[in-house]
């Protein structure tokens, strides 16, 4: 008996384990994206590969292998432009020097970015959910998911994503709630 026990209590942390593990979902102006590499949080950060999110976002991406930075261009004539490069906690949203938390890495062939520095500095709107691990995006192009003034407020269910869905540090969230 106690050897069916032990199983079943192993087995039970396997599970929890697992489950805590799960990728976390993003939701950009409502749609749920897929990815060909699976978001992930490390450092309390979201991690999610970089063409897909900037590209989502409307952005040009240009990666430079010599150097292992990429590039994003959104916009003509007051575009804007984020460098990251691989491993370096310093990231440039047009001129501007920016401090990560988290560097961008490569996972199976995939540059993979912050997910909040990303989306705040194209002009996004993160917010994170921990009860469902999801991480909603609203863009200032997304109409469709706008909800009334006298809507419910729901912020005491949303949490912000500053711990969890990527922050800069110092000038970025560092006053948002904890999210993991």
């Amino acid at each position: 008996m106690k050897k069916i026990i032990s199983v079943l209590s192993c087995l039970a942390m396997v599970c929890s384990a697992t489950a805590a593990m799960a990728a976390p979902t993003v939701v950009f102006d409502g749609e749920t994206m897929t990815f060909d590499v699976e978001p992930y949080i490390s450092e309390d950060r979201t991690m999610v590969p970089m063409r897909a999110i900037f590209e989502k976002a409307g952005a040009t991406v240009i990666w430079d292998g010599d150097t292992q930075t990429v590039i994003a261009v959104k916009g003509n004539d007051n575009a804007t432009c984020v460098t990251l490069q691989i491993g370096n906690v310093s990231a440039f949203v047009n001129s501007n020097l920016i401090t990560l938390d988290k560097p961008a890495e490569i996972v199976n062939d995939r540059t993979m970015v912050p997910l909040r520095f990303v989306m705040e500095s194209l002009g996004a709107e993160v917010t994170w959910d921990e009860a469902t691990q999801t991480v909603n995006i609203k863009t200032a192009d997304d109409t469709q998911t706008e909800q009334p003034a006298d809507a419910a407020d729901t912020s005491d269910q949303t949490t912000d994503a500053a711990d969890a869905a990527d922050k800069t540090s110092d000038d970025a969230d560092t006053s948002e709630g904890s999210a993991q």
